[in-house]
């Protein structure tokens, strides 16, 4: 009996395993080839607008919901970085939430980002986890991705705002 016990035991052991590592993959997994510059965006008064290409100004695009614990945490960071060492970067801030419920979250955080909300949810593109977010250059190629939280006074994320 116990050789069975033993056995079902093992089974049961790598089984969790290959789930929990199924499960980090996805949650962190950073969405590979977003187009920003063509992807489509509602704006502020309802209508359906292309994010375009870039600002020529280095630009950190964030996937985030008003009902994230960790966005809440996070948005704040970068807003503080926003004002401090990544002064000049600009910020927009996606969700796929609808409308009115982007436009309170805007209204109620007041940070210094342009806000849109997304058509499809974001398993759509890609985005199993919140906050996900991208830093691109000047010429509008990304440079940095992750999921969840940033130093942003980081050297490493402070060389990609250069």
């Amino acid at each position: 009996m116990s050789n069975i016990y033993l056995k079902r035991t093992i089974v049961a052991i790598v089984a969790m395993a290959l789930l929990l590592t199924a499960y980090t993959y996805f949650k962190f997994r950073v969405a590979p080839g977003i187009a920003f510059s063509e992807l489509q965006v509602i704006d502020a008064s309802g209508k359906s607008v292309k994010l375009g290409p870039g600002s020529g100004r280095p630009t950190v695009i964030v996937f985030y919901a008003s009902w994230c614990h960790d966005c809440a945490r996070e948005l704040p960071k970068l807003d503080q970085a926003l004002r401090r060492s990544l002064a000049g970067a600009e910020v927009i801030a996606l969700t796929d939430e609808d409308l009115a419920t982007m436009l309170k979250y805007r209204n109620e955080a007041s940070y210094k980002f342009r806000f849109y909300a997304l058509p499809k949810d974001f398993e759509y593109y890609g985005i199993h986890a919140i906050p996900t977010f991208y830093v691109m250059n000047s010429q509008g190629q990304t440079v940095f991705s992750k999921v969840g939280d940033v130093d942003w006074n980081s050297l490493e994320i402070l060389s990609k705002f250069k």
